[in-house]
């Protein structure tokens, strides 16, 4: 009798180190899993806020604001509007839309300005784009300074210089 209490109460321990260890890999998987989740989302304008404001969680399509790690893609017929300090990872702009910048803008990736949209930049900094690739039309608008910090023009579109002040640019 005291061998097979014995064996059992092994056997118990042997379970329960079984059990321990695949709750480790499972909070290990989420851990590694969940992170790569969030760092590769996209947010689509929808515009369903009824505003033009970049922090309106309810113009994005994953209810939620872009961040640093975000891939911006704003489709055809919108105007959006940066009033803020805004980040994101890549901007692509789609179609005839046109994109304001009223406040800083810090990207990772490129910022893309096809042919019919364009960039109303009133003040603020840009930068960090690893490229602005300009197709559209750039406007720089308002008496307020502007400065392009560690970023590429790549211009095959047009821009205007209108009623502006400093304009930096700078590594």
């Amino acid at each position: 009798t005291k061998y097979r209490y014995t064996s059992f109460k092994n056997s118990f321990q042997i379970l329960k180190i079984i059990i321990m260890k695949l709750r480790f890999l499972i909070i290990l998987t989420v851990l590694i899993i969940v992170p790569c989740i969030v760092i590769s989302q996209t947010h689509i304008w929808t515009g369903a806020g009824g505003d033009n404001n970049w922090f309106n969680s309810s113009n994005w399509n994953t209810g939620s604001v872009p961040n640093s790690d975000s891939d911006v893609f704003i489709p055809t017929d919108f105007t959006v509007e940066i009033n803020e300090p805004a980040s994101a990872n890549t901007i692509e702009i789609s179609g005839i839309s046109t994109f304001i910048i009223n406040h800083d803008l810090n990207l990772s990736g490129q910022f893309i300005n096809p042919v019919g949209s364009n960039i109303d930049w009133y003040k603020g900094k840009i930068s960090g784009a690893d490229s602005i690739k300009n197709s559209g039309m750039i406007q720089l608008t308002s008496f307020d300074d502007k400065e392009l910090i560690n970023s590429t023009l790549e211009n095959a579109g047009t821009v205007y210089i209108i009623n502006s002040n400093n304009i930096r640019i700078s590594e």
